[in-house]
């Protein structure tokens, strides 16, 4: 029983800890791309559109941060075959649960992520910069 309360205090903490310094540099980087990106909008459309936009984005980004660490602070339910499994396995759950949060919060905030789709789209639109970046992420160089 102490262990397993330990296991998760344990977990709880790291969770706080990495939300902590997720947060920090989070909002360093944020802050430069809300503004890279509400220059960029403001040669498209009225600046308070654009201000529009680039908060909204923000918005989604900080709600799937949210969604993210509410998956990571659950505590999984282990069986004795969970416990066999190689670590790659655990992963490929996490990655599962989080598909299942995030598909639940899309359904459950339909036009949130219509907007959000909209921002990506006109984003990716008006700066190479950024579709290069999308790019090098999705189809990292060999």
């Amino acid at each position: 029983m102490g262990e397993r309360i330990s296991e998760a205090l344990a977990r709880a903490l790291t969770a706080m800890l990495i939300a902590g310094f997720a947060t920090f540099f989070a909002l360093g980087g944020l802050g430069f791309l809300a503004a890279a990106a509400y220059m960029a909008l403001t040669s498209v459309m009225s600046p308070a559109a654009a201000g529009a936009v680039v908060g909204v984005g923000g918005l989604i980004v900080a709600a799937l941060l949210v969604l993210s660490l509410r998956s990571l602070a659950r505590a999984p339910q282990r069986t004795g075959e969970a416990r066999d499994r190689a670590d790659g396995d655990m992963g490929v759950d996490a990655a599962a649960r989080l598909g299942e949060d995030l598909a639940t919060a899309i359904r459950s905030n339909r036009k949130t992520a219509a907007g959000a789709a909209f921002a990506a789209g006109v984003i990716l639109g008006v700066s190479p910069r950024a579709r290069h970046a999308v790019r090098d992420l999705l189809m990292p160089k060999r």
